[in-house]
């Protein structure tokens, strides 16, 4: 489980990328680096979850 204050950082970072999941992780990864990284799937997955509510 992430935290939500590592999902709002998430979902700022993939709006940032313009959505490209790839690219979010690398720099979610960089600016974070003391924080597990999250995969492309894991971008993907909370903007579908948040999206459903």
């Amino acid at each position: 489980m992430y935290s939500s204050d590592e999902k709002t950082d998430m979902i700022l970072i993939y709006g940032e990328c313009l959505k490209n999941a790839s690219r979010a992780a690398l720099l979610y990864a960089e600016r974070f680096p003391n924080r597990r990284a999250p995969t492309d799937t894991i971008f993907k997955r909370l903007e579908n979850q948040l999206r459903e509510k």
